[in-house]
């Protein structure tokens, strides 16, 4: 039997995308922190790119909404961390991968960091579209102004989108544009929504958002959603283990998902400052910080696992618990 053609792969795609459209999320976000050190044993520059490049491909298989880098030496003038190399390496090269293909070259300059960026497998995500795939809503940049509060804006097809708003926006901004549910349009216009309305509207996985926080206490504390995290949930190989009969991940709409470094979270809780002022380590344990404090993997061979590893694991694991 012969493989099938590149058109029935995307034909067939298409028909999956448009399934999905009448799909309802199941439940709210879901958030996943780790520390900046996870590339801190990796010497070569192509493999620090491959091990971001894995990760980026797990947030995208498991519809990871938003990754949180944090950095463990906490200082008061570290600018949120901003100014270390591996953060800004790892920020960079995760925002360049979750952004669709035809917009990366108005939204990324030549970096260093991007050099071995080509030989990663792309993550694929509902909006990355090719240019004979349609949906409702495609991520374009503004590239020029027409007139007052009409702009042009590319959206990866052979003709400009003519987009109107009453909203501030510049040039070379990425935004995202609806476009209505027919293709066929003399003149291709449409208006901006919000990042999340792909979501809330036809049950898309929309790609997911990266934040450097200055400290572990920071992933938490600085919560863009409003009312912060419901459910905040930490993994140790101290934990509970995700096999107990007992274990259950309780509704919420907004759930954070914590990985501790090479040494453990436990580590890394001490070394945050504000934490060790408030005791925990001494005082209390780790384990108080969060609603649920879990083992995701309590028979593993290997003496340690890799943090880009645990965060697959602990996913796959905890992926029956966020759809039941």
């Amino acid at each position: 039997m012969p493989f099938p053609s590149k058109k029935k792969k995307r034909a067939k795609y298409s028909l999956q995308v448009a399934h999905l459209e009448s799909q309802p999320s199941s439940f709210g976000t879901l958030s996943v922190a780790i520390p900046c050190s996870i590339l801190e044993n990796v010497q070569k520059p192509q493999l620090r790119t491959y091990v971001v490049g894995q990760l980026a491909r797990t947030l995208t298989i498991f519809k990871v909404d938003e990754i949180v880098l944090y950095a463990q030496d906490h200082k008061e003038n570290t600018n949120d961390g901003l100014d270390d190399p591996t953060i800004t390496f790892l920020t960079r090269l995760l925002q360049y991968l979750e952004t669709p293909q035809y917009l990366r070259r108005h939204l990324f300059p030549m970096s260093e960091d991007l050099k071995y960026a080509g030989l990663l497998n792309p993550i694929d995500a509902p909006h990355h579209l090719r240019k004979d795939e349609w949906l409702p809503w495609r991520e374009g940049v503004i590239l020029k102004e027409e007139q007052n509060g009409v702009y042009m804006v590319d959206i990866g097809l052979d003709q400009l989108a003519k987009v109107k708003t009453q909203e501030t926006v510049t040039i070379g901004e990425r935004v995202t544009v609806s476009l209505g549910k027919s293709k066929q349009q003399e003149c291709l216009g449409g208006s901006l929504c919000l990042k999340t309305t792909p979501r809330k509207e036809g049950g898309l996985y929309w790609g997911y958002q990266v934040r450097v926080a200055s400290a572990l206490s920071k992933t938490w504390e600085e919560c863009p959603y409003e009312g912060g995290y419901d459910r905040v949930i930490g993994t140790s190989e101290r934990g509970k283990s995700v096999d107990d009969p007992s274990f259950r991940l309780a509704p919420c709409r907004h759930l954070l998902l914590v990985f501790g470094g090479r040494r453990g979270l436990e580590y890394d809780a001490c070394r945050d400052e504000k934490l060790f002022v408030q005791g925990v380590g001494r005082h209390w344990s780790v384990d108080e910080l969060f609603h649920d404090y879990i083992n995701v993997c309590p028979f593993q061979g290997s003496r340690t696992i890799r943090t880009e590893e645990a965060v697959m694991i602990a996913l796959s694991r905890l992926q029956p618990f966020l759809y039941q």
